[in-house]
This record gives structure tokens, C-alpha cells and sequence, in this order.
């Protein structure tokens, strides 16, 4: 077989692993949000997550030829049309997508051991847990998981438009950034590097994604990459009257009180010693005092309320879920939309109640 048939083959076996690659990277995605309106603790949660950590597993796999092939083949000839500095942006971020898929398919499997779930690829092969469960790291790696998940969105988001912007500048085909598309047609061998001045440039640009990935995580769902002892108050006195005496069925919730309770399930665990995740566990949380759930370090500003007394009960709930700006104001790293229904709050504090009894 001479060396260029066997370059065209190695580069068609490339493209087809890309192509699955993606196509397993957007099930992965739709598969997530599935996961995130599902309740913890259900078997639907625990089996859709077992699926999520497969199709991760999966996806690393492919990975793994794809890099060897992306180190063995030549590099692809330079477009005529298009400059050394652009061709390079372009090629860096096709490079740091995959890159970045590797270690968001990494970090998925330590993120699931420090929260103490099995590993394994679709029940058949279970990996040893090479790192103990623990709240701490399942707070760092969980925060890293997710701002890897997040730069895989913002880098997508700007690889799609420095393709649209080189079309229109240099008359050249989008698709080439795209899996199982060659780079280009007319081309010219790779022997030009870019100058210093634009790598710099390009540097820039990347530590920007990489900062704005960073603070998304806490943007969005209020996690923090660390913990300190501090960040924890006493429970307290025990209530003269117990908040859930009279408490005994859940209430008919309407269909959006269901969608925005699914988001307390969402952050919180409400059985007995359930495990914290991004909020504290929240069994028998009403009646007791703020910011003081053992185990969870909680940010300043609900510590400090905790101290001043600040206990949740009916109206403070509703308080809180009523306008989460206002509450505190905004620093206790709850996010979600205000429920500005006060039918729709009284139901979601029932069931909240009901729930965490």
C-alpha cells in the first residue's frame, strides 16, 4: 500500500471518529438535561446518571485512537485564501475542543467516586474507585466538571463564529471546522508558523473562554470551587412547637409548581442522612436554624444571618423563593428565578415540607 493510500484511509478512519465523537457529545448533552429535572435519590436519577457516566466513557475511548491519529498523521496543508494567523486560531480551537472533551470525559468519573457512585461502562466493565467519596472533593470536582462542561459550550460557541467570520472574510467553506470535513481543497504545505505577536494574541483570547467558563458555574447554579470550616453555625435550640406536627400528605401541586419544586430536588437531598450536593441536605430543615446542616459550608452572608438568628420556617421559605435577589442580598449562591404567584409559593413550601419530613 503506498504512504498517500494509507493517509487517505488513516484520515477517513480520523473523520468517522469525530463524526461519532460529536454525535455521542449531542445525546450527551440532551441526556443531561434530562438528568437535571430528575429527582436525586430515584432510581430514574441513579439510572440515567449510570448512562451519562457510559456514554462519557465512551466518548474517551473514541478520544484515545483520535488523538493517536491527530499525532501520526501530517498536518493538514495550510488554505491558500486564508492567513498563517487565522488558519492557526482556527486549528487551535478544532484542537481544543477535543482537548477539552478529554478532560470533561476525565474529570466525569472522579467527579462520580467523590460523590460515591459506581463507575462502570453500561454495567458490563465496573472501575475500581481510585479516589474515596467525600464532600469536599465532590465540591471541587463537581465545580471543575462543570466548568469543563461550560467551556465545551463557550468554545463551541466561539469555533462556530471564527468559522462564519473566516467564510466571509476569506471565501473559504465553515464546514472545515466541522467533524468528517476535509480542511480544505487548494492548500499549500504547512511550513509557516504564526508570529509571536498573534500567538500571544490567540493566548488572550483562550485564557478569556477559559474565565468566563470559570464563572458560569457559579453564575448559574451558585457552586464554589472550595470550602472552609467556617462557613457553619450551630443548629440552635430545637423549636418549642415542631414545624411538621400537622404535616402528613404532600399537596396537588399545579404543573409549573412541579417544574420549579423539581429545581429544589434539583440542588438538595430531603431524605434522612442524605448527602449534600450543590445545596444541603434539607430533611427536617424547617425549624431550624440558617446555615446550619452539618458537613455544608455555606456562604458568609447566610452564616452571618444564621448567627443573627435567622431560621426557616413557612415565611422565610417563601421570602427566599419569593425574590432570591432581595433575600440577604443575592449572597447566599441560591439561583433561581423569583415565583412571583403566591398560590404557586404556598404550594411549593407545602410540598417542601411534606418532602423533607
Amino acid at each position: 500500500m503506498s504512504e498517500t493510500l494509507r493517509v487517505q484511509k488513516l484520515r477517513a478512519i480520523e473523520r468517522l471518529l469525530s463524526l461519532g465523537i460529536f454525535a455521542l457529545v449531542l445525546f450527551q448533552m440532551y441526556q443531561s438535561t434530562k438528568v437535571g429535572v430528575t429527582p436525586r435519590g430515584s432510581a430514574a436519577r441513579e439510572a440515567l446518571q449510570h448512562l451519562h457516566i457510559s456514554n462519557g466513557l465512551t466518548v474517551l475511548l473514541l478520544l484515545i485512537p483520535r488523538f493517536w491519529l491527530w499525532m501520526t498523521l501530517p498536518r493538514p496543508h495550510r488554505p491558500t485564501r486564508v492567513p498563517v494567523a487565522a488558519d492557526d486560531l482556527a486549528r487551535t480551537c478544532n484542537a481544543g475542543l477535543y482537548l477539552t472533551l478529554a478532560a470533561f470525559c476525565l474529570t466525569g468519573p472522579v467527579f462520580a467516586w467523590s460523590e460515591g457512585h459506581a463507575v462502570s461502562w453500561f454495567g458490563w466493565v465496573t472501575l475500581p474507585a481510585l479516589v474515596p467519596a467525600g464532600y469536599r472533593l465532590s465540591v471541587t470536582m463537581g465545580y471543575l466538571h462543570s466548568t469543563i462542561g461550560f467551556l465545551i459550550i463557550v468554545l463551541s460557541v466561539f469555533t462556530v463564529l471564527v468559522a462564519l467570520w473566516q467564510a466571509l472574510r476569506y471565501q473559504i467553506g465553515p464546514w472545515r471546522l466541522l467533524p468528517a470535513f476535509d480542511w480544505d481543497g487548494a492548500a499549500t504545505a504547512d511550513t509557516v508558523r504564526t508570529a509571536p505577536m498573534w500567538k500571544l494574541a490567540h493566548l488572550c483570547v483562550f485564557a478569556a473562554l477559559i474565565s468566563v467558563a470559570a464563572y458560569m458555574p457559579y453564575q448559574i447554579f451558585g457552586v464554589v470551587p472550595f470550602t472552609t470550616a467556617k462557613q457553619m453555625v450551630d443548629s440552635g435550640p430545637p423549636p418549642a412547637v415542631d414545624p411538621y406536627l400537622n404535616v402528613t400528605v404532600a399537596p396537588e401541586l399545579s404543573t409549573q409548581s412541579q417544574k420549579d419544586f423539581m429545581w429544589c430536588r434539583f440542588c438538595h437531598s430531603f431524605e434522612l442522612n442524605g448527602p449534600h450536593a450543590v445545596g444541603p441536605n434539607l430533611h427536617r430543615v424547617f425549624g431550624r436554624r440558617a446555615a446550619s446542616a452539618p458537613g455544608f459550608y455555606y456562604s458568609g452572608a447566610l452564616v452571618e444571618a444564621g448567627k443573627n438568628g435567622l431560621v426557616w420556617d413557612d415565611a422565610s421559605v417563601d421570602e427566599l423563593i419569593a425574590n432570591p435577589e432581595a433575600f440577604l442580598g443575592g449572597q447566599h449562591r441560591m439561583r433561581y428565578k423569583p415565583i412571583t404567584d403566591a398560590e404557586e409559593r404556598r404550594q411549593i413550601v407545602a410540598a417542601l415540607k411534606a418532602a423533607t419530613k
